[in-house]
């Protein structure tokens, strides 16, 4: 999916059915603003835009991969049944809210964040 931004918090859960799932996004500020996900979906989002940031609220999904971006926030229980990569073309900062988390459920390995 290619989009100048993105917002699904006022839709409810958004489940990603298909295999792998890549967005890019290209406005500046809030490019996307990711809210509840689910789905064993390997999702790969970047913003292309130099001040382009992403959010993302909570979620279930088979892994995350950010492979650009301005900066990269966390907020509520993140979790993946895979690695969460971000990558280290991110221009701003990586950070997980006061009120996020990022992790794999009870059983599972710890996630891998890459910075």
């Amino acid at each position: 999916m290619n989009a100048a931004s993105l917002n699904t918090l006022g839709v409810g859960l958004t489940t990603l059915a298909a295999g792998s799932v890549e967005v890019e996004v290209s406005a500046a500020g809030f490019a996307a603003n990711l809210g509840a996900l689910d789905g064993a979906a390997d999702l790969t989002v970047r913003a292309t835009n130099d001040s382009g940031d992403l959010r993302f609220r909570a979620a279930d999904l088979g892994s995350l991969t950010v492979d650009d971006a301005d900066d990269v926030t966390f907020f509520g229980a993140f979790e993946t049944s895979g690695v969460v990569d971000v990558d280290t073309n991110i221009g701003g900062q990586v950070a997980v809210g006061s009120s996020g988390s990022v992790a794999r459920p009870a059983g599972r390995c710890p996630p891998t964040l890459l910075t």
